[in-house]
């Protein structure tokens, strides 16, 4: 929900505030990116500053391609400097569109940090509306590029489904196909799900915090196990042999390197995905798990190497020191030369 227009509010807008709306711009296919502080400052100015009359005329823009308009915004717009004329062809699109805030239309001079940031929020949720409507109501074919139906498409094309239907309609589609799919093949082709009961919104909540924790710890693992490959990969450049190859390296390395992430994307789909399947436990030597793990480098086989020792068996016992005993007090003198004292 949007917050209420206030001509008092003038507090300087929150960085969570700001980072959500990048996350939508981002989300929107906003093709720069800009820093948070930069985009304060531009909220903070409204209309006199020059990437705050860019995104205007981003999220407009693209909303007038979504539906007629007689007040249309385009890209050109954004060559004008003139705030009033700007604001007066903005508030035009507005009011077309049925904007239900009026402070939006008061006039460019009444607007605070809040009133641009609402105007960027505004736009932004109405842009995303149009986007889903219009993925309900157009042909996938017609909308392929958009995030979320390569997917959808492959799935139909995969089933024999036409993919000259809309969105909605695809998907019914996709739910009979599946229904008679399973009927067919009956229930066994299927195993039972890993979680048979329903869960409530309190065990949902327990769940996501779990989930939260296991992922923030693999995340570590993770972290550690990709520090110990760059470690690893750094160690063997420094032999002779490498040095000469270093282009070679980077070339095979740096491409698989990418593709590997410290963060977890298991999330709460999964267990609901899951099935009894993985209950079963399977030995790292076994067939499946093999099959993943095989690779060239375990064919190479490791010449002799120094023997370290390290075998209890052939450790050698504490040499024992001599036990304590009391001094005893010497004799005397006389006695210690044995006997008789000497005389002449």
């Amino acid at each position: 929900t949007l917050p209420l227009l206030s001509a008092a509010m003038a507090t300087a807008v929150s960085d969570e505030r700001l980072d959500a709306f990048l996350d939508t711009l981002d989300d929107l296919g906003y093709p720069g990116e800009e820093e948070l502080e930069v985009v304060r400052v531009a909220v903070q100015q409204g209309f006199a500053s020059a990437l705050f009359r860019r995104l205007c005329i981003f999220l407009a823009h693209n909303l007038s391609s979504l539906a007629t308009y007689e007040h249309a915004v385009s890209a050109s717009d954004a060559d004008d400097d003139d705030e009033a004329s700007f604001f007066i062809g903005l508030n035009g699109f507005l009011r077309e569109h049925g904007c239900p805030y009026s402070g939006l239309m008061a006039g460019a001079e009444s607007y605070t940090s809040e009133t641009s940031i609402v105007l960027l929020e505004y736009l932004a949720s109405e842009l995303q509306a149009c986007r889903i409507l219009a993925l309900q109501r157009e042909p996938l074919s017609d909308i392929s590029g958009m995030t979320g139906v390569g997917p959808l498409q492959q799935a139909a094309k995969e089933l024999g489904i036409p993919q000259d239907l809309a969105a909605v309609q695809m998907c019914s589609a996709l739910e009979v196909v599946v229904v008679k799919a399973l009927q067919e093949t009956g229930s066994q082709y299927l195993a039972d799900p890993l979680l048979p009961v329903p869960l409530s919104e309190g065990d949902m909540a327990q769940l996501a915090t779990i989930n939260q924790s296991l992922a923030e710890e693999y995340s570590v693992r993770r972290s550690m196990l990709l520090q110990r490959l760059d470690v690893t990969i750094q160690s063997f450049k420094w032999s002779d042999r490498a040095k000469h190859n270093m282009d070679e390296i980077e070339r095979v390395f740096k491409p698989l390197r990418r593709q590997l992430s410290s963060s977890c994307n298991i999330s709460l789909h999964n267990v609901f995905l899951a099935t009894n399947e993985m209950m079963r436990l399977h030995k790292t030597s076994g067939d499946n798990v093999r099959k993943g793990t095989r690779n060239k480098l375990q064919s190479l086989l490791i010449g002799s190497v120094p023997d370290r020792g390290g075998r209890t068996d052939e450790a050698r016992p504490p040499t024992e020191m001599p036990r304590w005993r009391k001094r005893t007090v010497g004799a005397p003198k006389s006695q210690r030369r044995g006997g008789g004292g000497g005389g002449g």
